[in-house]
């Protein structure tokens, strides 16, 4: 087994193995500007010390009970997947997770645009790039999940409102999304965007847990990976509509006003959520919870 070495780059520690040399700058600058962001959002330094463990197979189990490849944030530490070494196995995972012969041509030829295929790329086309891009997983992991792991981590280091557990995720998600703005990464926030868009809407005829309470109630240990995706996908749906309707500046709206009612109280209601999300809107969201989203639940 490859021994793991850390590397140390400001603020940002990474641990690897020699294997990951030449990605580490670039896991380091992601972690390094997601910080910088996501960290005064949570009441932090903008320099709050990150910890990146970039594992292989190999090392994943000493780290994390999870399946492999099921990145996480344990300890303040964010444990992700080296798909610089290993991207097959986490490509076939995304590809396998949307119906592309299912997509209206419209849509393929949004997505494809956005993965720099031509318009007319066929589903093959797009399946088959998506289980043979490293780059295009490389942008998912660094440019997304990294942020939303280090949201997580700020989250519980502010002591702020993280239960009910879906907010948790919720504010990860729309961190992530807000991080891709703030780097300037256009195409990269169009992508993301569309590829939970596409995991919620193919999701809802096929998963078990189409709701937001059923979601919740199932567990995120019971869900399995098609249910959690798509989970995730709801999250990012919910957010992109509240954004549409209430402008750009939501995101931070909200983010802020968490920080600000709910410091050293990290368990909040349901009712709470909603309100604290009408205070950000400037409008009482308590209709737009209950219809389009069956919450709070029952």
């Amino acid at each position: 087994m490859a021994p793991l070495l850390t590397t140390v780059a400001l603020n940002v520690t990474v641990i690897h193995v020699e294997q990951s040399r030449s990605a580490v700058p670039r896991i380091a600058e992601a972690a390094r500007a997601s910080a910088e962001y996501v960290a005064p959002l949570y009441g932090l330094p903008p320099d709050h010390p990150v910890t990146v463990l970039w594992l292989p197979r190999e090392h994943w189990g000493s780290h994390t009970s999870l399946p492999y490849g099921f990145p996480s944030n344990s300890a303040g530490k964010e444990i992700l997947p080296a798909v610089d070494i290993d991207p097959a196995t986490e490509l076939a995972r995304l590809a396998n997770l949307l119906s592309l012969e299912d997509m209206e041509a419209e849509e393929r030829a949004r997505f494809a645009r956005l993965l720099g295929l031509p318009a007319t790329a066929s589903a093959s086309d797009l399946d088959h790039h998506l289980r043979s891009s490293e780059a295009f997983y490389l942008d998912f992991c660094l440019d997304f999940i990294l942020p939303h792991e280090i949201a997580h981590a700020f989250n519980n280091a502010a002591n702020t409102a993280r239960r009910p557990n879906w907010l948790h995720e919720w504010q990860a998600q729309i961190a992530a999304i807000l991080v891709c703005r703030h780097r300037g990464q256009e195409r990269q926030e169009r992508l993301f965007r569309r590829y939970y868009r596409m995991m919620y809407e193919q999701g809802r005829s096929k998963v078990q847990h189409r709701t937001l309470p059923e979601c919740i109630e199932a567990g995120y240990t019971a869900m399995g990976i098609e249910n959690y995706a798509y989970f995730h996908g709801l999250l990012v749906a919910m957010y992109c509509q509240l954004e549409e309707e209430h402008g750009r500046g939501f995101g931070e709206k909200l983010l802020r006003v968490l920080l600000e009612r709910t410091k050293g109280r990290p368990d909040i209601s349901e009712a709470e959520v909603i309100a604290l999300c009408s205070e950000a809107a400037g409008t009482d969201l308590t209709p737009w919870f209950r219809e389009r989203w069956h919450m709070p639940a029952p």
